[in-house]
């Protein structure tokens, strides 16, 4: 049926969407061509923007980016006095640096934008990755984009990856690089598999020598009997955070009590368990 309610224009040296983007991006992504529109003179357009915002606020949520987006065409558009009216509505009033906010939305490229908005950044998280410029991370933020990360996955991934640019003096694009981003998003690996090997790949190279421990831990584990192996899972605090482990198993009846026990009980068990320890006590610092 394409879309039924007309989008809301302005034209000034080109069209300019006040009310209807979610629409017209809609209508992109299904092959539409053109869509419906009424088209304001610059002498309604104050009341009809002002209309606009109250009816999208009433109607549905506007997420942070559109409604930094709204505030962006305010600035830029109308008077102080109807800005300041369109960031009460939207309860931008007392946001910290929403200006610098809506210049970093706003002046971001479509397809980044689109990724902020459809990932759902909170407000506090835009104003965390602003920190962070598309010119120097660009193949971090595209790399989100394809990987569908969220607000808290990216700026993770963007901590580390600074924090390895300034203790290694490299560049976050070339640490894009040697980690072959641009290879693993492209790959023929599913969505949900990339995203775990680009978070992966970030942590060894931010923390090698607890990685190298915890890949100590895993072959260490491999000097336990399959009998033991079987009964018991193995785990510990990868972070090293916490030192010990914990050992979980399955008891089906009352006689699986006894037999865990024993094997607990075990000397060379016992001997291996504190050699295990020793591994996981002895860390070096990072």
């Amino acid at each position: 049926k394409g879309i039924l309610v007309p989008v809301s224009l302005i034209k000034e040296k080109q069209y300019l969407i006040i009310d209807g983007y979610r629409r017209v991006g809609l209508a992109r992504k299904f092959g539409f061509n053109c869509v419906p529109a009424y088209i304001y003179s610059e002498k309604e357009l104050p009341d009809i923007f002002i209309s606009t915002v109250h009816i999208n606020l009433t109607q549905q949520d506007l997420s942070p980016v559109e409604k930094l987006m709204v505030c962006w065409m305010a600035r830029q558009n109308f008077s102080t006095k109807i800005y300041q009216t369109a960031l009460d509505y939207l309860q931008l009033s007392f946001i910290p640096g929403s200006a610098d906010l809506e210049h970093f939305v706003c002046k971001s490229p479509e397809w980044l934008r689109n990724y902020l908005h459809r990932a759902g950044f909170s407000m506090k998280q835009l104003n965390r990755l602003i920190h962070y410029s598309l010119s120097d991370y660009y193949s971090w933020y595209t790399a989100a984009d394809s990987l569908n990360l969220n607000g808290s996955e990216l700026l993770k991934a963007l901590e580390e990856v600074m924090d390895i640019s300034l203790r290694d003096n490299i560049s976050p694009e070339n640490i894009a690089e040697i980690l072959d981003i641009g290879r693993l998003v492209a790959g023929q690996l599913s969505s949900h598999q990339k995203s775990n090997r680009f978070k992966k790949r970030i942590e060894i190279l931010r923390y090698p020598i607890l990685n190298q421990i915890n890949q100590k831990i895993v072959e260490y584990l491999k000097n336990f009997s399959d009998e033991f192996r079987e009964i018991f899972r193995v785990d510990w605090d990868r972070s090293l955070e916490e030192p010990g482990i914990s050992f979980q198993f399955r008891i089906k009846d009352a006689e699986d009590i006894q037999k865990n026990n024993n094997m607990l009980m075990k000397p060379e068990i016992q001997q291996q368990i504190m050699n295990l320890m020793n591994v996981i006590k002895n860390i070096p610092e990072q």
